[in-house]
């Protein structure tokens, strides 16, 4: 396994949408102003860690400050407030995306009555794939993946893989579990479909040791503000060691 010799700690920041909030929202706390959100890449510069993608994590050499940065759900303000910042940076991140909702926007939340946000178009997805950004899956329509029956969940996890890889022209190598919901099946049909990792939304740590369909995250919110980022940050390094 080359690189992984030192076996270093490989924080995932888990972000949804960079954009003000909007008044009245369901989920606040999806949010991530633009503002902090540019700050938070300049953090990461400044304590000198370098972004990964998370399909060929713990496959080939790791930078000695490696961050995983993800983002669920692929909103449409990803591509016009994220993406200029990593471009801007030099940095790379994932976008988990809910393949049947693309250029559509988020249902799976219409329940909250929050306002619905649109999702990147096909070809925003495929813009920053051009630009170094990794693409994931996070399914076919952001289905509770343990109530699906077998038929269903084989759709949501194979299809929605081989679709994005063709939407793209890029394999497609790390699942996103939708609401961080899973079981063992799930799990099993994500390795079984190819997928060499995937992350949840569980706290903790990820090495060489982890379990790959397993990862964690630490979620970054609207309050996140720059103090606690690097706590957050930090935290899963320093538990590592």
């Amino acid at each position: 396994m080359s690189g992984t010799q030192s076996n270093p700690a490989v924080p995932i920041l888990m972000y949804h949408k960079i954009a003000v909030p909007k008044p009245g929202s369901a989920v606040p706390h999806h949010f991530v102003r633009p503002k902090l959100f540019r700050n938070h890449l300049r953090v990461l510069k400044r304590l000198g860690f370098t972004g990964v993608r998370l399909g060929t994590l713990f496959e080939e050499a790791l930078p000695k400050r490696p961050v995983g940065i993800s983002f669920d759900d692929g909103y449409e303000n990803f591509y016009h407030h994220a993406l200029p910042v990593f471009q801007e940076l030099g940095m790379i991140g994932t976008v988990y995306v809910v393949v049947d909702r693309i250029g559509e926007s988020d249902l799976w939340d219409t329940h909250l009555g929050t306002e619905r946000e649109p999702l990147m178009t096909i070809e925003q997805i495929r813009t920053a794939t051009r630009a170094g950004i990794e693409m994931g899956s996070h399914s076919l329509s952001h289905a509770h993946l343990p109530q699906c029956d077998p038929n269903d969940l084989n759709r949501e996890i194979v299809e929605s893989k081989e679709r994005l890889s063709q939407l793209i022209g890029q394999p497609v190598a790390t699942f996103c579990y939708p609401y961080g919901d899973l079981n063992g099946s799930v799990r099993a049909a994500v390795g079984k479909a190819g997928y060499h990792t995937a992350c949840t939304t569980q706290r903790g740590s990820n090495d060489a040791r982890s379990d790959r369909l397993m990862l964690c995250r630490a979620n970054i919110r609207s309050d996140t503000w720059t103090p606690t980022f690097i706590l957050k940050l930090l935290r899963p390094v320093r538990h590592a060691q």
